[in-house]
């Protein structure tokens, strides 16, 4: 029997590599470091959830800065990227990124709902930031407007939800929620399923929301050969018939891509899956749960994994294994070979490498196009020829353009496109949207502009592919704004009744009325009689009634004033015996 496999420490990644990208399901994310905006509405105050993409591996010094900062590793986003919760007041000050954000809510939803929208009643699963307790998800879940569903074979972090397709927008702008995806048949009609929780990589385990990877790089003919090695196999099956089943499961993926497996002589070597059955904490960061829970885990290629640890699998040994029958070993490893050509899970809850699959369950199309998306067909240049490429082009605006407007249109064309494409958009600012028209002529109608140099990441996906094609547009500064000139004009006011300057009354009160004017308006006036005052009714046409008088010489004083804190007056003597 092989060795165990040296397992590298968590954390450690050895390369740096050029160009990264964070290849989301809903967005490409380039290198621009954007100021943290304030989170969407929370539910539990004091931390939200935000993606860091560093210039070069995440490393366990980086790790323990974070962890200072108030910030702790929540999810793995290649490359170079991880998802955190952080503390309110974090700073990204000193840190080396290359761009910082959160999700926002739109990129939260599958886009397979975009088919459902007319649908009354959708059900659906929430996968929530692994931090955020379960309990608390199903209240935020309700608060939102839907139904809760228990399952007993869900995964952490994940809720079964039914309701309006109308309130996914609603859900998705909490800041707890990381993605919201279809439920498949199986869960809707509470049947046994297994999970799977994700591809791994040493900094962490892939949410639903990350797109596949880049996959094992090819040799010069097109091609990717990769070698295994068994460590130890699980007492509950025989040796031999439990390797068969996982090869079979390995060269079932071999029909729909040009990659090959062979057998190997050295765990350690590069471009080698270690495949081995052990039980809970078995050094590699991620120790089983014992029977009935997490069957198995893999990690993903070199990159973003270490060569010494990338495409290895791992089977829980404690599970009661069987093939053909649950727990079965061949439907688990066709999966599990899946993430190790570095495929993540997807949406279609129709493929195999859904996160939630059943005995039996074979490669479906979509997982075939997945495949094909980073390796190409079996077959060479025919074949590819027979599958053209999904492209996307930009046809206006030029490149380098410059506007005044605040915003301006973009369209263009895409090609090889499969049913269903889309063509979303986003700015380095941190707006985004989706196209209109059909996916081989789109439009998108204001993409906004801030002053200064504007990137627009265009972005066309089907089923299992993407294109991205970038513009770059510049706003000039608009004109200095005039200087308003200061109102220095005081309202004119008069007084109509009683006349004269002099009043001669045996009466106790008094009744007043008169006009006023301004170059703005008049906006009230008022009066003064002695110790006495008030506001009189109206401005323009103003009156005041019942104004007390005091025996002997009253100096009675209106006054109206405008918007800009001018006044005008007017005073009568009135004198009462």
């Amino acid at each position: 029997m092989l060795a165990v496999k040296r397992l590298v420490p968590l954390l450690i990644l050895p390369w740096i590599l050029s160009g990264q990208m964070l290849h989301l399901k809903k967005q490409e994310i380039g290198s621009r470091v954007q100021s943290l905006e304030a989170p969407g509405p929370r539910w539990t105050a004091g931390r939200s959830h935000l993606i860091l993409q560093f210039r070069h591996p995440v490393n366990d010094e980086m790790v323990r800065e974070l962890n200072q900062r108030g910030a702790f590793v929540v999810g793995a986003v290649p490359d170079f990227g991880v998802a955190v919760s952080a503390e309110d007041g974090f700073s990204l000050e000193g840190l080396d990124l290359a761009w910082a954000g959160r999700l926002d809510a739109s990129h939260k939803i599958s886009q397979l709902f975009e088919y459902r929208r007319l649908d009354p009643e959708i059900w659906l699963v929430a996968e929530f930031f692994p931090d955020v307790d379960g309990e608390e998800a199903r209240r935020l879940s309700e608060a939102a407007g839907f139904q809760v569903h228990r399952h007993p074979d869900l995964l952490k972090g994940h809720v079964l939800l039914s309701g309006d397709p109308d309130r996914l927008s609603g859900l998705a702008q909490w800041d707890e929620v990381a993605y919201l995806f279809p439920a498949s048949r199986d869960l809707i009609k509470g049947a046994h399923v297994r999970g799977c929780a994700g591809a791994l990589t040493t900094g962490g385990v892939t949410p639903m929301y990350v797109l596949s990877g880049s996959g094992w790089p090819k040799d010069a003919s097109g091609q990717v050969t990769l070698s295994y090695t068994f460590g130890a196999i699980t007492p509950k099956l025989d040796s031999s018939q439990a390797t068969q089943a996982i090869l079979a499961a390995l060269n079932s993926w071999t029909q729909y891509a040009p990659v090959k497996f062979v057998a190997g002589q050295n765990a350690t070597a590069p471009r080698t899956l270690y495949i081995w059955f052990a039980e809970y904490d078995h050094g590699d960061g991620y120790p089983f749960d014992g029977p009935g829970g997490v069957l198995a885990h893999t990690f993903y290629p070199a990159p973003p994994n270490a060569e010494s640890i990338a495409g290895d699998m791992h089977f829980d040994g404690s599970e009661d294994w069987h093939i053909g029958a649950d727990t079965d070993l061949a439907t688990v490893a066709m999966h599990e070979a899946g993430h190790a050509l570095g495929l993540a899970h997807v949406d279609d809850p129709a493929a195999l490498m859904y996160p939630y699959y059943s005995v039996g369950e074979k490669i479906a199309a979509g997982d075939i196009a997945g495949v094909q998306a980073l390796y190409g067909t079996p077959g060479g240049t025919a074949a590819a020829q027979a599958t053209p490429a999904l492209t996307l082009s930009i046809t206006t605006p030029a490149a380098g353009s410059t506007t005044a407007n605040t915003t301006i249109a973009v369209s263009g064309t895409t090609s090889g496109a499969s049913a269903g494409a889309q063509v979303t958009w986003q700015t380095a600012q941190g707006a985004s949207g989706t196209a209109t028209g059909g996916a081989a002529q789109w439009t998108i109608a204001a993409v906004p502009l801030t002053v200064g140099s504007n990137t627009i990441t265009v972005t066309a996906t089907d089923s299992s592919r993407k294109a991205v094609q970038t513009v770059s547009v510049t706003r000039s500064a608009p004109p200095p704004a005039a200087v308003p000139t200061p109102d220095l004009t005081p309202p004119t006011i008069s007084i109509s009744s009683p006349a004269g300057t002099t009043i001669n009354t045996s009466s106790g009160t008094i009744n007043i009325n008169g006009t006023a004017s301004d170059n703005i308006g008049v906006t009230k006036v008022t009066w003064q009689a002695g110790v006495w005052s008030g506001n009189a009714a109206g401005t323009t046409a103003w009156a005041a009634s019942s104004i007390p008088l005091g025996v002997g010489c009253t100096i009675l004083t209106v006054r109206a004033y405008d918007a800009a804190g001018n006044q005008g007056s007017r005073s009568i003597l009135v004198v009462r015996k």
